[in-house]
């Protein structure tokens, strides 16, 4: 099975959701294929600089997008549209 996971980020500063995510991640990626499409929000003022950004890590695929703006908490990334729209239909589970 492959499994999508979207979260506006997914650096350890941010906690919880993240946590979360790694470990629900992880464990997946044991028995199907899992990838999570994030922002490059490092932090609350830092972002990754290289694009595109791409890692594997404890089994699983993270794809990071560049963050364009912060407003109110929220990350967005524009840039996530066109490829997230591109291989909505590879996934099973999103």
């Amino acid at each position: 099975m492959r499994i999508l996971q979207v979260i506006p980020v997914f650096s350890a500063p941010f906690g919880g959701p993240v946590s979360v995510v790694r470990l629900i991640s992880k464990e997946l990626a044991k028995r199907h294929e899992v990838t999570v499409y994030t922002t490059s929000a490092l932090d609350k003022r830092r972002d990754l600089k290289d694009f595109p950004f791409e890692v594997e890590s404890d089994g699983y695929h993270v794809v990071y997008f560049p963050r364009i703006l912060k407003i109110s908490g929220f990350n967005i990334s524009p840039t996530m549209q066109g490829p997230l729209k591109e291989s909505i239909k590879e996934y099973n589970i999103i």
